[in-house]
């Protein structure tokens, strides 16, 4: 079955997002749940695949230029492709300038099933325009 005319595969997704700043102190809690599902070309891994992905995230803001973050995230797979794994981390923003952050995140994969648990280290540049 073709479904494009190169055979690419599609993905549907939906975030949902809800965040609240906390009464106490310089404290945010941000939540977001993303749905997906995968479909199109027949040969893709993820092909009629859905993945749930729910996280949370508690950030305080030590100076109205900095955030120090920690955060649970965890994604499930069902369908034609089977996965999950859930990940603990922190990490932090600083505002350089007006336009320019310096974003740095790890993250610790604690448990999953059909596939490599491990970690991740992010450093990053958002230009914000």
């Amino acid at each position: 079955m073709v479904i494009s005319k190169f055979n690419l595969p599609f993905i549907f997704q939906n975030r949902f997002f809800y965040d609240d700043t906390l009464p106490f102190g310089n404290w945010q809690l941000f939540t977001a749940l993303n749905t997906e599902y995968n479909f199109g070309e027949e040969t893709s891994f993820a092909n009629k695949t859905f993945l749930l992905g729910p996280g949370v995230f508690m950030s305080y803001f030590p100076s109205d230029s900095s955030t120090v973050l920690g955060f649970i995230q965890h994604a499930q797979c069902f369908g034609d492709f089977t996965q999950d794994h859930t990940a603990l981390g922190f990490g932090g923003k600083h505002q350089l300038t007006e336009l320019l952050n310096l974003e740095v995140l790890y993250s610790k994969f604690v448990r999953g099933s059909n596939t490599g648990l491990g970690q991740s280290f992010n450093i990053g540049l958002r230009v914000l325009f």
